[in-house]
């Protein structure tokens, strides 16, 4: 995202103006200094030295980087844009896509449904075209969670992302919480997450009569002891991918304690969802865990459901809406 835009957020612009402070404060001279030390250090070492201070993977120790001032450092607000995007700029697209969010998950200063939503409408706006963004949202990941009522950060993105559809036009969201791993942030399976896109774009781009999405959330309806849970690209019905219960559903009464679901589909695109343990139930969550091992309920193309939550519990203060990101000229800061 450039920096035009990320000022624009007052969760983002935050970042932008520490990092122009530190650049204000940066001193060549005494980061010269400190590098070099450091390269002389290095440069002492003998090989027998760089042997017995590598890693435990047996690397050699790694020569110093030369120092870059603050604005130029990767990661930082606008340089990746600078670097990456904007050379693009003016080049013919149909459409782009994008797998990235992990580094955010942990970042709750500014939601993830309004920073995604303000670099696609950047790009839009410096393309002058406003062309179809396909994402995946975050696998699962980290050990599986055996309790109903995880408060965890990555579910809690997985759902910003989905929030996004809503939000922005012409965007897809390929759902990947069924192909992680439980140790590998970056799991090694990409033809799923490819193809589940590739989905998205023969439907909207090129007019395929498919089925491009898992279940979707839609809406709900309280009926009783039970929530009615309707979903969106249901195929040609709901149904579980092992043929067994569905797992992975939560519902909460007033007291905001959650209890593991019984859950049955009715109907091709509903659920009936509720538990013993709550006689009047307001809110219902699914697969609400960095990884919702047993989550089983896909429709017709074995194509998986989405995190969801109908509750607010806990939800991070919304910023300010973005101000209107004036269209910006062609070239880099």
């Amino acid at each position: 995202t450039s920096r035009e835009a990320l000022n624009t957020l007052p969760g983002t612009k935050s970042l932008v103006d520490a990092q122009l402070k530190a650049d204000a404060n940066y001193d060549e001279k005494i980061a010269q200094e400190v590098y070099q030390k450091k390269l002389k250090n290095w440069q002492e070492m003998n090989q027998q030295d760089a042997k017995k201070a590598a890693n435990q993977r047996g690397k050699s120790a790694q020569r110093p980087a030369p120092p870059k001032r603050p604005l130029d450092l990767e990661g930082k607000p606008g340089v990746l844009f600078n670097s990456m995007i904007h050379p693009f700029i003016g080049f013919t697209l149909r459409g782009a896509i994008w797998y990235q969010g992990e580094g955010n998950t942990y970042v709750n200063a500014v939601p993830y449904d309004l920073t995604l939503p303000l670099m696609i409408n950047d790009w839009r706006k410096r393309w002058d075209d406003d062309f179809s963004f396909y994402y995946v949202q975050l696998a699962n990941f980290q050990q599986p969670s055996t309790a109903p009522g995880t408060a965890h950060p990555w579910p809690l993105l997985q759902d910003r992302m989905r929030l996004v559809l809503a939000t922005t036009p012409k965007t897809g969201m390929a759902i990947i919480n069924d192909v992680g791993a439980a140790n590998d942030i970056h799991p090694k399976n990409k033809k799923d997450p490819g193809e589940r896109l590739a989905l998205w774009a023969l439907a909207k781009d090129y007019g395929k009569d498919i089925t491009y999405s898992g279940p979707l959330y839609q809406s709900n309806e309280i009926k009783g002891d039970a929530i009615r849970v309707t979903f969106a690209q249901s195929g040609m019905g709901l149904k579980s991918r092992d043929g067994g219960e569905l797992k992975r559903f939560e519902i909460a009464g007033a007291d905001q304690k959650w209890h593991w679901a019984e859950a049955k589909i009715d109907g091709k695109d509903r659920v009936m969802v509720r538990s013993t343990e709550v006689k009047q139930p307001v809110a219902v969550r699914y697969a609400w865990a960095a990884n919702p091992e047993g989550a089983n309920l896909v429709n017709s193309e074995g194509l998986p459901t989405s995190v969801f939550r109908t509750d607010d519990w806990g939800q991070m203060p919304m910023p300010v809406t973005p101000k209107k990101i004036h269209k910006a000229p062609a070239k880099s800061r």
